[in-house]
């Protein structure tokens, strides 16, 4: 299989804060709302780090991220069953992040949403397939909420007026 040699240099957000041999490795755009509102979400830095490595294997909606679990632990440094349960947490979660009740679908399971796959030749097990749809939905939702917590603070700010002597 051929190798395709990206080069990232030309993006000017990051040839001026990193090196282009850093560059041309490759590099992932994480969302600073996910970032922001890490704590709120209530995504653990073991989570975010899955999440950001499975972020480094996605290239399109069309074209899901598929590590397998053993590249990623050895990839993060963690054992294989850290990694399956974070992965588990991040797709299936037991309640809705706290105070995001209102915002998020009413079906909403988790962060990611993962499609196991087997081989049609001899039904063996094939390397998931992680999709972000559900982690773009939320942090779509978090993006409207702050929009509307900002307008309703507009309409709500006092005006102040000076009397004059």
């Amino acid at each position: 299989m051929e190798k395709i040699e990206k080069d990232y240099s030309e993006i000017p957000q990051l040839s001026h804060k990193w090196d282009e041999r850093i560059i041309n490795h490759g590099w992932v755009g994480v969302p600073n709302l996910l970032l922001e509102h890490q704590g709120r979400l209530q995504i653990s830095s073991s989570e975010l780090n899955v999440l950001l490595a499975l972020m480094k294997f996605w290239q399109s909606n069309d074209h899901p991220a598929h590590p397998s679990i053993k590249h990623l632990s050895k990839m993060l440094g963690k054992t294989e069953k850290t990694i399956q349960n974070n992965i588990r947490s991040l797709a299936n979660r037991d309640n809705k992040p706290e105070g995001l009740e209102h915002i998020l679908p009413q079906d909403w399971k988790g962060f990611i949403s993962v499609h196991r796959r087997k081989s049609p030749e001899n039904n063996a097990n094939l390397t998931n397939l992680y999709h972000f749809k559900p982690l773009a939905e939320v942090l779509l939702a978090l993006d409207e909420d702050q929009n509307e917590a900002k307008e309703e603070m507009k309409r709500k700010k006092p005006r102040i007026r000076l009397k004059s002597s």
